[in-house]
């Protein structure tokens, strides 16, 4: 489970899920670091602590990895919660589809009707994003209703 710029609909509680998982991760990494710190202070041999210091060096590099990775997924998880409240997220690239099959399953028009042919979709779905929040993910825009 990865959630990703380039998905058509991103499910909030999927990016709950993630933010989870890089938070428990970075708590991990911070008590792992400051388990070697304790080591350290009570270690007396000086090979030891060059050991442990190389440990703690490599465990703080880590953890700025972790949280580089983490801080797009932890933005997104607050967005969804000030403005999705459970709803998917709708990528652009398909919002106009998305859109018409809106309009085909609420009933504004039936896909029987002649009418289909003469409906601009762009621009059905222009006028849909006033009754949408946009949210930015690495990068592409997403529309939530909110």
């Amino acid at each position: 489970m990865t959630v990703s710029s380039s998905d058509n609909y991103i499910d909030p509680a999927e990016v709950e899920l993630e933010a989870d998982e890089f938070e428990s991760e970075i708590e991990d990494k911070k008590q792992e670091i400051t388990d070697l710190e304790d080591n350290l202070e009570a270690e007396d041999s000086i090979d030891e602590q060059v050991e442990i210091e190389s440990q703690i060096a490599e465990a703080k590099d880590e953890l700025a990895a972790i949280e580089v990775n983490a801080q797009d997924i932890i933005d997104l998880h607050q967005e969804c919660e000030n403005y999705a409240r459970g709803s998917n997220l709708i990528s652009e690239s398909i919002f106009a589809e998305y859109c018409e099959e809106f309009a085909y399953d609420t009933g504004d028009i039936s896909r029987d009707s002649s009418m289909t042919f003469y409906v601009d979709w762009d621009k059905y779905a222009e006028d849909m994003k006033m009754d949408y929040s946009t949210i930015t993910f690495q990068g592409t825009d997403f529309y939530v209703q909110g």
